[in-house]
């Protein structure tokens, strides 16, 4: 039961982090004039970093 609580949890933090990235990075983007680089680089901070989480939860049996 706890696999099927830590990815939810990493589904959250997944959609949640995508928006914030998202509205951050074309914030950024739109400031420096650098179009889709922070966008990007935001995206796949958002990714590795829900992942490195999942499977740390998963690993120590929280």
């Amino acid at each position: 039961m706890s696999g099927f609580k830590a990815v939810y949890r990493f589904m959250a933090r997944l959609v949640i982090g995508s928006f914030i990235a998202i509205w951050l990075g074309l914030k950024l983007d739109s400031l420096l004039n650098i179009s889709p680089m922070m966008l990007i680089l935001f995206l796949v901070y958002v990714v590795i970093g829900s992942l490195y989480l999942l499977v740390k939860e998963l690993s120590c049996g929280k």
